[in-house]
C-alpha cells in the first residue's frame, strides 16, 4: 500500500508523452526483464534496466509507474493464434444491425475456441480442464473482401473477423493475478508468436532459434506455432569449442567478438565454418516442407541476424538508446514488444462486444 502511494505521488515526474514499460521474456534458458521508454512525439525508445532471472516467481515490482506490462511468454506457458473466421450472412442485401453483429462476433469466438483450445492444450501437454483463455481481440475486419472498421449499417454477403487469443495454462494466471495491478495495462502473450507477425515481409514460415531449442511459426491466415526442434544457439558455440580446442566461455567469448571485430583471416574461416557445420545440423531437423518454403530465419547469436528488426525500426526514423553493460545481447524481440500496438480504438466496438460475449470464459474455460 505505501510503495503504491509513493508511486501515485512521484507519477507527475514522467513526462505524460512518453509511455513506460516493463517487458517480461520467458526464454528457454531463463527469464529477462527490461524497463524501457516510448517518447511518441521524438520517436525515441530507450531501453534502461535489465535483469536477468531464474523463474517469472522472482519478478519484482519496477519502482516507475508503468503503462504497459508485457507478459512474453515461451511456447510451453502460451499459446497466441491469429486466424481469419469467415461468417456467410443469409440475408446479405439487408444493412447489418447491432444485434446481427453481435451474434456474428459470439458465433467467431465460439469458432475460435472449437478449432484452438485443443490444440493449444495438445501443444502445452496440458488437460482441456487445465487450459485457461487468457485474452481475446477483434484485429481486423473484412466485408466482402473490403477493410472496414465497423460493418455495422453496411450490406454484404460475406464477413470476416480476424481474432487474436492467447491460452495459457491455469497455473499462469497465479503470475497474472500478481502482477495485474504493476501497471495500468497487462499484455499476456506468447513471445515468439507476435515477434513472427512483426517481420517485416510476410514469409510462409520464422524459424527462430533460441539458445536450445529451435521455435518454427507458419503465417499466413493462421498465424500460429508449428512445432519446436532440439537445436539451438548453443551448437554454434559449442561446435566452435570443439574445433578451437577450447571450453565454452572461451568459445561464446570468440563468437561476440568475431560478430563485432573479428580475428585473422584464419580464424574468421574456423569460425565461419563452425557456423555453417552448426547451421546443417538445423537443417537435418527441420521437416522437408520448410527446407523449400518461403521463410524468414531468425538466428539470434549475438548480433547475427538474417532478419533485424532493429535496423528496420531505425529506418522508419527510430532513435534507439541502448542503455546496457552487453553490447552483444540481440534486443530484436524486446524492441517488437515495446513497438506493438496493443489497442485497436478503430475497432473498440467489435471489442467491447466480444468482451461482452467472452468475459465469463476468460479464466473459466
Amino acid at each position: 500500500m505505501l510503495i503504491t502511494k509513493l508511486l501515485n505521488v512521484f507519477s507527475h515526474l514522467f513526462d505524460s508523452k512518453s509511455e513506460h514499460y516493463f517487458i517480461v521474456e520467458e526464454l528457454d534458458n531463463g527469464i529477462e526483464t527490461t524497463e524501457a521508454k516510448i517518447e511518441n512525439e521524438s520517436r525515441k525508445i530507450t531501453l534502461n534496466k535489465q535483469e536477468a532471472l531464474v523463474s517469472l516467481a522472482d519478478l519484482k515490482r519496477p519502482f516507475v509507474p508503468i503503462n504497459n506490462l508485457v507478459l512474453a511468454l515461451s511456447t510451453k506457458n502460451a499459446t497466441t493464434i491469429q486466424s481469419s473466421i469467415n461468417l456467410r450472412r443469409a440475408n446479405n442485401d439487408e444493412p447489418i444491425g447491432e444485434e446481427s453483429l453481435d451474434s456474428m462476433v459470439f458465433k467467431s469466438f465460439w469458432e475460435f475456441l472449437n478449432r484452438y483450445r485443443a490444440f493449444a492444450a495438445n501443444k502445452m501437454g496440458i488437460s482441456d480442464s487445465e487450459i485457461v483463455l487468457a485474452n481475446i481481440e477483434i484485429v481486423d475486419i473484412e466485408l466482402d473482401r473490403y477493410k472496414v472498421f465497423n460493418p455495422l449499417g453496411f450490406k454484404g454477403k460475406n464477413l470476416t473477423l480476424t481474432l487474436r487469443g492467447t491460452f495459457v495454462p491455469r497455473d499462469i494466471l497465479r503470475v497474472m493475478e500478481r502482477v495485474r495491478g504493476w501497471s495500468n495495462n497487462l499484455v499476456v502473450m506468447e513471445g515468439l508468436s507476435i515477434v513472427s507477425k512483426a517481420l517485416p515481409n510476410t514469409k510462409d514460415y520464422v524459424i527462430y532459434p533460441q539458445t536450445k531449442t529451435t521455435s518454427v511459426f507458419s503465417l499466413g491466415e493462421e498465424n500460429m506455432h508449428h512445432k519446436d526442434f532440439p537445436w539451438g544457439t548453443s551448437f554454434i558455440v559449442e561446435n566452435i569449442a570443439k574445433n578451437l580446442s577450447v571450453d565454452y566461455d572461451v568459445s561464446e567469448a570468440i563468437l561476440k567478438r568475431y560478430v563485432v571485430d573479428g580475428f585473422s583471416k584464419k580464424v574468421n574461416r574456423i569460425v565461419e565454418a563452425s557456423i555453417r557445420e552448426s547451421l546443417e545440423g538445423l537443417a537435418k531437423v527441420l521437416p522437408h516442407n520448410l527446407r523449400g518454403g518461403d521463410y524468414h530465419f531468425r538466428l539470434n547469436v549475438g548480433q547475427i541476424n538474417s532478419v533485424s528488426f532493429r535496423n528496420w525500426l531505425e529506418s522508419k526514423d527510430y532513435n534507439i538508446d541502448i542503455r546496457d553493460t552487453n553490447p552483444h545481447k540481440n534486443y530484436d524481440a524486446t524492441l517488437v514488444y515495446l513497438t506493438q500496438n496493443y489497442s485497436l480504438p478503430h475497432y473498440q466496438f467489435l471489442n467491447q462486444l466480444l468482451k461482452r460475449r467472452s468475459k465469463w470464459l476468460i479464466t473459466n474455460l
